[in-house]
């Protein structure tokens, strides 16, 4: 899957799979990070973001841009999926 997120501050960002059976890659230009998830993806969290600015949240776009099948057939359409960027506390991101 690609994704895009556009219109990040300045400043550095990690990004850290939810799930470690995935594989991240990423590439920022100016305010847009295009980033690319492989593996098994299911619902539910994909990627964190740290660290990200609370202010600087309603400011930021997210969007799919490419997607595969398992066989690695890139789908036709993206508009089945939906990518939603929510706010967490730095104690909500800590691993068990």
């Amino acid at each position: 899957m690609l994704i895009a997120l556009y219109g990040l501050p300045t400043g550095a960002v990690d990004l850290i799979p939810d799930d470690r059976s995935l594989v991240v890659y990423s590439v920022r230009v100016a305010d847009t990070l295009r980033i690319a998830v492989f593996g098994e993806i299911t619902s539910g969290p994909l990627i964190r973001l740290v660290p990200l600015d609370a202010s600087a949240a309603p400011l930021i776009g997210i969007r799919v841009e490419d997607a595969a099948s398992r066989a690695n057939e890139q789908r036709e359409s993206v508009s089945g999926y939906g990518l939603e960027l929510q706010l967490r506390q730095v104690s909500d991101l800590t691993r068990p």
